[in-house]
């Protein structure tokens, strides 16, 4: 789950970068051109359907849903590494693997974990 405002403010910095030459869900070839108050406008008409579909599961989650939240995820390590707990815990409930696996995919994913290997 993440703030759409946050979302469509973060896609349309990354697309004006010029940072993805192809995406299906954003019209990243005109986004680079367009200054913030026309790009985010085109950024959120674009998102729409991304939104409203988080939202509802946001509103009306059923139980087999895990929700995670984006801002949790990223704004440090201890949130990083919950956020993998309860995934691990959601995919693969009553032991499905081992402690030992466990370990080690907690360990493994930290590469991915930007607070801390920074860009």
């Amino acid at each position: 789950v993440r703030d759409p405002l946050e979302m469509v403010a973060s896609a349309y910095c990354y697309h004006h970068e010029g940072k993805e030459l192809e995406n299906h869900l954003m019209p990243v070839s005109e986004l680079p051109f367009l200054g913030p108050e026309e790009g985010t406008a085109l950024t959120a008409e674009s998102m729409l359907p991304l939104i409203e579909s988080m939202a509802s599961i946001f509103a009306e989650p059923d139980n087999n849903t895990l929700r995670l939240k984006f801002e949790e995820l990223t704004e440090s390590s201890e949130g990083f590494d919950r956020g993998v707990a309860l995934w691990l815990d959601h995919y693969f409930p009553n032991h499905l693997i081992s402690m030992e696996q466990r370990s080690a995919i907690l360990e493994a994913v930290q590469e991915f974990d930007e607070n801390r290997n920074p860009s």
